[in-house]
């Protein structure tokens, strides 16, 4: 659990550090303190325990570490306007056919094998979203998802017959490579709350860094080659020149804080920039990775990717005194918006 916690951390620090840190959602000074916790926490771990008393000390400071942190995390993207993340199940054809496309990064200890290898259970932990009870009580809206679990990390999509596109803050080693699983179909296909098995047909494994970046001028992506041919998956398109216009209508695919696929229709672009544009997609944290549709071309049946989410707004609101967390809300035209690295930046990579 805390080697999890931990490389989650280091995950989040390395995307705010990749940007400016205000603008990121969280402050410099914060940032500073986020690390020294991390460093903490990983001294801690590293110390060898002679009996079960100074392992009992030694746990009890690692859950101090990662309540520090918590505290401080859940002021890490947001919901514009209304909420339009919506299940796969609920998804129209060509969102369907789109989200075939995109995968959850998980770690290994998130995926337990069963059947004779022939499948994994996800090994999903709570989020603290509000109930609904708990959320009127704060004088806010109902939490979607709440009673749902988190196994995701990142998000990735097919660019290639081996081949996926993520941020470049989810892969920045060889070592995050090595421990990454790329796991398609975890999300809602029926009237289950929770995707708890995914096939071992459905789950590959990072074999290598293609190439990437993660540059002090926005630009955010890895092309990451996985273990064999992804044949079962449509492959997407990306733009490979220019960028997105203004006000073009935009749809997300990702996974929300580490939850099981939503498909979050109804963004537009607000600005565009040298490499990437910002737009007013309902997304967070765990949707860093995610393929951004072109709406329009959705609609025509073609599955063009504009670009790779990368970072945002502050997800959340901590509410009832620290009881539990709501997604923060703002006006479409509101807050500082969420980045979109550029598809026309690595479409070249992939190939």
């Amino acid at each position: 659990m805390y080697k999890k916690f931990l490389l989650t951390l280091v995950i989040l620090l390395s995307a705010h550090q990749a940007s400016e840190a205000d603008d990121a959602g969280l402050s410099p000074a914060k940032v500073k303190t986020l690390g020294e916790i991390a460093a903490s926490i990983q001294d801690t771990m590293a110390q060898k325990s002679l009996n079960k008393e100074e392992e009992a000390k030694k746990s009890l400071n690692i859950s101090r570490l990662i309540g520090q942190a918590d505290s401080l995390l859940l002021e890490i993207k947001a919901i514009y306007g209304s909420d339009n993340r919506k299940e796969f199940k609920d998804g129209a054809p060509i969102e369907k056919q789109a989200a075939d496309s995109v995968a959850a990064f998980m770690e290994s200890t998130s995926l337990i094998a069963e059947d004779g290898g022939k499948n994994f259970r996800i090994n999903g932990s709570e989020t603290r979203f509000c109930t609904p009870e708990q959320a009127a009580n704060a004088g806010k809206p109902p939490e979607a998802f709440f009673d749902q679990k988190a196994a995701a990390y990142c998000t990735g999509f097919k660019v290639g017959k081996d081949l996926i596109a993520t941020a470049g803050h989810c892969i920045k080693s060889k070592s995050d490579c090595a421990q990454a699983k790329i796991v398609f179909k975890f999300r809602v296909e029926n009237d289950s709350i929770f995707t708890s098995k995914v096939s071992a047909d459905d789950v590959f494994q990072c074999k290598e860094m293609v190439d990437g970046d993660i540059g002090q001028n926005g630009s955010d992506w890895r092309i990451i080659r996985v273990d064999r041919e992804m044949s079962k998956q449509p492959t997407v398109k990306l733009r490979a020149s220019g960028a997105v216009p203004i006000n073009a209508p935009l749809t997300v695919i990702g996974h929300p804080t580490g939850l099981p696929a939503k498909i979050a229709p109804g963004a537009t672009v607000r600005e565009i920039k040298e490499k990437f544009f910002v737009t007013n997609s309902d997304t967070y944290a765990g949707n860093s990775g995610s393929a951004v549709f072109n709406s329009s071309e959705l609609g025509k049946g073609n599955l063009l990717v504009e670009g790779i989410l990368v970072r945002g707004e502050a997800d959340f609101e901590v509410v009832n005194n620290g009881e539990c967390r709501v997604s923060k809300r703002c006006p479409l035209d509101g807050c500082r918006g969420e980045d979109v690295t550029h598809a026309s930046v690595f479409a070249s990579k992939a190939r």
